[in-house]
C-alpha cells in the first residue's frame, strides 16, 4: 500500500515542474492525471467497522469540451477494496473559476460487483491543478451520504 502514495507523489512532483516551466499564455490542459485522497462518510457503518476514508488512486480525465469530461481510474474504496471506475462529468455552472455540475457512472469494489455512482461535482480550475469535490447522495441500505477529494495534474 505504500507504493500507491509514493506514486502519487511523484506524480504531484512532476506536475509541479511542469506547472513552473510552462512557457505558454494559457496553463490550462486537456488531460489530468488524478489523484485520490479523502472522504468523508455523514454516517458509520452498519456491521460497526470504520470506513476507509483514505481513498489512494490514480486516475486519468479528459476535458472534451465545453462543460463534458470523462474520467477512468483505479483507487482504494471506503470499503477497503481496489475498485476501478468510469465517469463523465457535465459542469454546466460556472462561478469564477469553480465549475458546478453533475457526474453519472459505473465503479467495482462495491455491491454489486458493477455499481452505478451518481452526484454533484464541484470543481476548480487554477491552471494546471483542477481540486474537485464528489457529493454522492445518501442511498437507503447501500451508502451514506459521502464527500470525496480529489486533485487533477495537467499534462
Amino acid at each position: 500500500m505504500t507504493t500507491a502514495p509514493t506514486l502519487a507523489a511523484l506524480a504531484l512532483a512532476i506536475g509541479l515542474a511542469g506547472n513552473a516551466s510552462a512557457q505558454t499564455g494559457d496553463a490550462t490542459s486537456a488531460t489530468h492525471l488524478v489523484l485520490h485522497g479523502l472522504s468523508h462518510h455523514f454516517e458509520a457503518r452498519p456491521n460497526g467497522q470504520r470506513w476507509n476514508e483514505v481513498n489512494t488512486g490514480l486516475g486519468l480525465r479528459h476535458d472534451f469540451g465545453g462543460d463534458l469530461s470523462g474520467q477512468i481510474g483505479i483507487y482504494r474504496n471506503s470499503m477497503a477494496r481496489t475498485g476501478a471506475y468510469a465517469l463523465l462529468d457535465y459542469t454546466p455552472l460556472h462561478l469564477g473559476p469553480v465549475n458546478i455540475g453533475a457526474f453519472a457512472g459505473a465503479a467495482t469494489g462495491y455491491l454489486p460487483a458493477l455499481c452505478p455512482m451518481v452526484g454533484a461535482v464541484l470543481r476548480m480550475d487554477a491552471g494546471r491543478f483542477t481540486p474537485t469535490l464528489r457529493l454522492i447522495p445518501k442511498v437507503p441500505g447501500h451508502n451514506p451520504a459521502t464527500v470525496a477529494l480529489e486533485i487533477g495534474v495537467g499534462f
